[in-house]
């Protein structure tokens, strides 16, 4: 079971304080639901509140979410129950939204980055201006937005990644003859399984620290990251994406 804990201020019955309330979400399996509970009363001024929840979340180990303006007046939402169930509701709407989930429709639960683009554009027509619908559009923005931002470093980091790997393969050079039987030092960097004529095997990739290229199929002994004195035998001179690489055979390891 999956379950997200957050602490909310409501504004209480009618005795006029501003109330501590927890919501939990939980998920198990395809059922997702809450329990929304009372935690204390807590004063009439929303700094002190708004204070005193975040020092309940962060003993409990909970978030905090507040209202549609992160702030309201007292008895702003109605009187006694009515008040409770209106900002429950705006509550589970954002509890769901702050998980990145679909708080209702026939895409109830799933993750908003997910949703189909006709969908969301369906949903901009629809909003009628109320707090839930205004809530869930500002919502639905903003995880565009954080789409498109992330989507950015994402490309920045792969730009730089695959700059890397470019420098990497460039260095890497054909050793020795074909038949010569070598002994170097490697690191295994790649370990890809494979079905052969033979049964399951490794296809290999081993790293000197020059940074030359071999490859070799079938067993291995050799674990990602570990580093060992190995011998083995050039099979043929290859070249995979713009690197040139050095297939090898009877791979043996003497020193580790």
């Amino acid at each position: 079971m999956i379950t997200q804990h957050y602490i909310y201020i409501s504004t209480g019955e009618t005795n006029g304080f501003y109330t501590l309330r927890s919501k939990r979400h939980f998920q198990s399996g395809n059922h997702f639901g809450y329990r929304d509970n009372f935690i204390k009363n807590s004063s009439r001024d929303w700094d002190t509140a708004l204070k005193e929840a975040h020092f309940v979340a962060k003993a409990r180990g909970a978030k905090v979410i507040t209202g549609p303006d992160d702030k309201w007046d007292l008895n702003e939402w109605g009187s006694g129950k009515t008040s409770i169930q209106n900002i429950s509701r705006y509550v589970e709407w954002q509890a769901w939204l702050m998980d990145g989930l679909m708080p209702f429709g026939k895409h109830k639960g799933s993750p908003i980055d997910s949703l189909p683009e006709s969908y969301r554009i369906w949903l901009r027509k629809e909003a009628d201006g109320s707090k839930y619908w205004d809530l869930l559009i500002k919502f639905l923005k903003s995880f565009e937005a954080a789409d498109n931002a992330w989507q950015e470093e994402r490309n920045k980091i792969l730009e730089k990644r695959q700059q890397e790997w470019k420098a990497v393969r460039e260095r890497s050079n054909w050793i020795g003859n074909v038949g010569q039987r070598i002994t170097k030092v490697v690191t295994c960097e790649h370990k890809h399984p494979y079905e052969g004529h033979f049964g399951p095997g490794y296809i290999s990739t081993l790293r000197d620290q020059n940074g030359n290229c071999f490859k070799t199929f079938g067993t291995c002994a050799l674990v990602v990251g570990e580093m060992a004195e190995v011998k083995m035998t050039i099979k043929k001179h290859d070249e995979w994406k713009n690197e040139k690489q050095n297939v090898v055979t009877r791979l043996a390891v003497t020193a580790s």
